[in-house]
């Protein structure tokens, strides 16, 4: 099997495979030191060796070039002298031979040629050879050039003697001219003399050269001596160390064995190629089972957990392709599974060296027993949280209670279409947070999520836990309000007096029986007021200041087994206008608006419709927005008019991001769907930085007892 991670018991530093690490130091120890040294010594000793052997061999080819050169500058200082007397003859042939033409043609060829070798040959000194050294033989080269020229000038002179018959006068300029090219081959010779000297010279530095580099391959002969000497000495003590080393590393190597046979968690190393390593704890064994027969933690996965097996190659992938840090690429593969009733938490720890991937550590921890402390933690926070609000709001509570019993109930049945699943979830979820239920609202969360990635209805085991996590609040919920309903009358100061006027002036019988009558609806004072504390909890919870809540119902009564769906879809609306319009208090301010948003919940009977307003002075809804998602989505239509139809279009929302409270665009969905279900209608006036309100329209009759209109209108 691949061995390609390190080993468990130091997993970000690796000790190197073949030595053993130092222990209790950062330091090398010295038998590592001196190792390393004779090492290096080694090498350098063949590095030096060699480099020797090349420069004796570089400083005799050096030598045998030169000497070539040399060779070549002599020759060539020879011919020059042999082009001198080619250049003196003609004036001397010429008293015998009488002709004047075919002999200065001759000495004319001859000084070109010789010209152009004096040239070749002074060029050639002044570039290749120093200057200390070609200046005494330019020196040379020089006079015996002044020399030939003597000769060509005495040379026309016999030329011209002897074409005007005057023999006496040629004689005279052939002497010259011979005179002259003794002089000139005497400068020569010098000029020669001088090349054999410097040859001299430079094959005396090379020789010493040469001495110096053999003295330098003796020495290097003798420390490699020296090198074999101190190994053969210190091979005894290398032995010893390297003994304890071992010993060392076995005894490690037992404690890491130990330690993983006893810790509680699953280790393991997988490597950059997705082969597990063959340490690991005992635990990780228990926890995943026996290990894959091709080794690799995919499949491995795989095994207990087909679900996280796909994150995890999703997420390794990422990994190992390394373009985003490792801290974020880690959040991709999978964090937990379940096998066998037991939760398993995983982590990880990624093992680089110099920036390339060499494996990841995987700590697997049964977290069954937290995840059940957990539960039972969640479960008290929860009593205690319905106990508070039974103190403050008992028939809050039996209404909610109904209310969700119903929507549970409605879901488990499955009688319903998607859309109409999806708003009941929203509203399931956005009272529970209200009411302090987590679990409820965390798992309802949860399938709002999982309904929309794999667009599909709920399953039927998805139904059933959300009953079962229901039926556990409910039935505690139960214990605390017993099993009957409010059972009392809210009646106002200004109601009773009302009342007690209409007794005094001896109203009708059946008018103050339909005014006593009315008392047993519910005042929609308490709808607001519930309306107005979820407001102030959703801002705590978002960490935003407290609204300033401003109620208004001129004594409006409804009857709770008609509206109760009703008031509860409002919870959206709130939630829109918190988590969607309220602006940060700089904003504002800057606007010249109070720093606290301004919520205005109003309640009334006007004529025969009961009506519902909820106004805030926030950001006011952004239309241009709302119409680009329809159009991304292509759902509908994009006419101006279409404005408040977008609102409440399931899928539709201004925010990008979903969270618990927002985002998924169904929640005035549920609120339209409550309000026609009452046959109201909706009005919505939204001014972008001034604000909106909502106004919902309702037939008073439907909301309150048959035939008590009148009654209800204060």
């Amino acid at each position: 099997m691949p061995q390609s991670t390190p080993p468990l018991a130091d997993p970000n530093h690796p000790p190197s495979e073949g030595r053993p690490r130092a222990t209790g130091s950062a330091a090398k120890p010295t038998w590592l030191r001196l190792y390393h040294a004779l090492g290096g010594f080694s090498v350098l000793s063949v590095l030096a060796a060699v480099g020797l052997n090349a420069a004796l061999l570089h400083t005799y080819r050096s030598s045998v070039d030169e000497a070539q050169v040399w060779a070549q500058r002599a020759a060539g200082f020879t011919t020059l002298g042999q082009l001198a007397t080619v250049a003196n003859g003609p004036g001397n042939d010429v008293f015998e031979s009488g002709d004047l033409v075919g002999e200065r043609a001759r000495r004319d060829a001859a000084m070109q040629t010789y010209r152009a070798q004096r040239h070749a040959a002074r060029a050639e000194l002044g570039r290749s050879v120093p200057t200390e050294v070609a200046g005494p033989l330019l020196a040379d080269l020089d006079e015996a050039d002044r020399h030939v020229l003597e000769i060509e000038q005495a040379s026309i002179g016999v030329f011209t003697a002897l074409g005007r018959g005057d023999r006496e006068a040629a004689g005279a300029e052939m002497a010259r001219m011979d005179r002259a090219l003794g002089e000139a081959s005497g400068h020569l010779a010098a000029l020669q003399g001088g090349v054999q000297r410097v040859q001299e010279q430079t094959f005396a530095a090379q020789l010493a050269q040469a001495d110096k580099l053999q003295a330098g391959a003796y020495g290097i002969l003798v420390l490699v001596g020296l090198m074999v000497a101190g190994v053969a000495a210190y091979g005894r003590r290398l032995a010893a160390i390297f003994s304890a080393a071992n010993a060392e590393i076995e005894r490690r190597r037992g404690e890491v064995t130990l330690l993983l046979g006893n810790i509680d968690q699953g280790l393991v190393t997988v490597g950059a190629d997705g082969t597990m390593s063959l340490e690991r704890s005992a635990a990780f064994t228990r926890l995943f089972g026996p290990p894959a027969p091709s080794g690799r933690f995919d499949e491995q996965l795989s095994a207990v957990s087909p679900d996280a097996a796909l994150w995890w190659e999703i997420g390794w992938s990422s990994l190992v392709e390394g373009l985003m840090p490792d801290e974020l690429l880690v959040t991709q593969l999978p964090q937990a599974f379940e096998r066998e009733g037991a939760h398993i938490a995983l982590s990880y720890r990624v093992l680089r060296q110099d920036g390339a991937l060499q494996g990841v550590l995987v700590i697997a921890t049964d977290v069954t027993a937290a995840r059940e402390r957990e539960a039972a933690e969640q479960a008290q926070r929860e009593t205690l949280a319905l106990f508070d609000r039974v103190a403050r709001d008992r028939v809050g509570v039996i209404e909610f209670v109904a209310e969700a019993d119903r929507i549970v109930r409605t879901l488990s049945a499955a009688t319903e279409d998607a859309a109409t699943e999806k708003r009941l979830l929203h509203t399931l979820k956005g009272n529970s947070g209200f009411y302090g239920l987590s679990s409820v609202t965390e798992a309802v969360h949860q399938l709002e999520t999982e309904v929309v990635e794999r667009d599909s209805p709920l399953t039927p085991e998805e139904r059933a836990g959300l009953a079962a996590t229901w039926e556990r609040v409910r039935s505690s919920a139960g214990r605390m309000l017993g099993e009957h309903g409010p059972g009392r009358i809210e009646i106002g100061d200004h109601e009773l007096q009302d009342l007690l006027r209409a007794v005094l002036e001896r109203r009708p019988h059946a008018e103050i029986a339909q005014r006593i009558a009315a008392l047993k609806l519910e005042p929609a004072a308490r709808r607001l007021e519930r309306l107005g504390a979820q407001a102030t909890a959703l801002c705590e919870r978002l960490g935003k200041p407290a609204p300033d809540v401003h109620i208004s119902t001129s004594g409006a009564r409804t009857d709770p087994t008609v509206t109760a769906a009703f008031w509860g879809s409002l919870i959206h609306v709130i939630r829109n206008g918190i988590d969607h319009a309220y602006e940060a208090e700089a904003t504002r301010l800057a606007a010249g608006k109070p720093a606290a948003l301004q919520l205005h919940l109003r309640a009334a009977i006007d004529g025969d419709e009961l009506l519902v307003e909820i106004e805030e002075d926030g950001a006011g809804i952004d239309w241009e927005r709302l119409r680009a998602k329809a159009k991304a989505a292509a759902i509908c239509a994009l006419r101006p008019q279409d404005n408040v139809e977008l609102l409440f279009l399931d899928g539709i929302s201004s925010r990008d991001e979903v969270s618990e409270l927002s985002g998924r665009g169904v929640g005035m969905g549920a609120v339209r769907a409550e309000v026609h279900a009452l046959g109201g209608e909706i009005e919505v006036h939204s001014e972008r930085g001034r604000g909106t309100r909502f106004t919902f329209r309702l037939p008073a009759a439907r909301c309150t007892h048959a035939g008590q209109t009148a009654a209800l209108a204060v």
